[in-house]
């Protein structure tokens, strides 16, 4: 569950981060997601406090 849901967030990370919008701040960037994955997804992502932990680690 855990993985399944962080692995959708960091999905939607990449989409917002690859349209490369000019001075987006990297908190704006985590607000978009955060948005992003609630419109898709229908909840809002439960594992931040996780993803915060494990993003700079390998899979």
């Amino acid at each position: 569950m855990i993985q399944l849901c962080t692995n959708k967030f960091c999905g939607f990370l990449s989409q917002i981060e690859s349209k490369n919008e000019s001075g987006k701040i990297e908190e704006g960037k985590l607000d978009a997601t955060r948005n992003l994955y609630h419109a898709i997804q229908g909840t809002k992502f439960q594992f931040e406090h996780c993803w915060n932990l494990l993003k700079h680690s390998p899979k």
